[in-house]
């Protein structure tokens, strides 16, 4: 199951409209929309405040993300990969970018 996926049976469990999730969250309804239909993957912030709002954990919502971004990566042309591993590289320089142990192997 995809994070939207989550996110979808989440809410309709809790008998809440896209609409509710948007004002309980601060997220547009048609971000909402794009995520519950896996158009969009939400930032870690996004997800918190949507798990808060379900009052799941964020890590329920997460779980399947790493396999999801891996799945997308492979789908990308070879530049495409050259471009993300140049972001990451540059992402390793900026200590302000580094939250949640992910850690420069330099």
């Amino acid at each position: 199951m995809l994070i939207g996926d989550r996110i979808r049976v989440c809410r309709v469990e809790q008998r809440m409209t896209q609409k509710a999730l948007s004002a309980k969250t601060g997220i547009p309804e048609v971000t909402i929309r794009g995520y519950e239909t896996n158009k969009f993957i939400p930032k870690i912030d996004r997800v918190e405040k949507i798990a808060k709002a379900l009052s799941v954990s964020a890590d329920y919502l997460r779980t399947n993300m790493v396999s999801e971004i891996v799945k997308l990566y492979k789908r990308l042309s070879k530049r495409g990969k050259n471009e993300v591993q140049d972001y990451i590289s540059y992402l390793k320089t900026k200590p302000e970018c580094l939250k949640g142990g992910i850690k420069s192997d330099d």
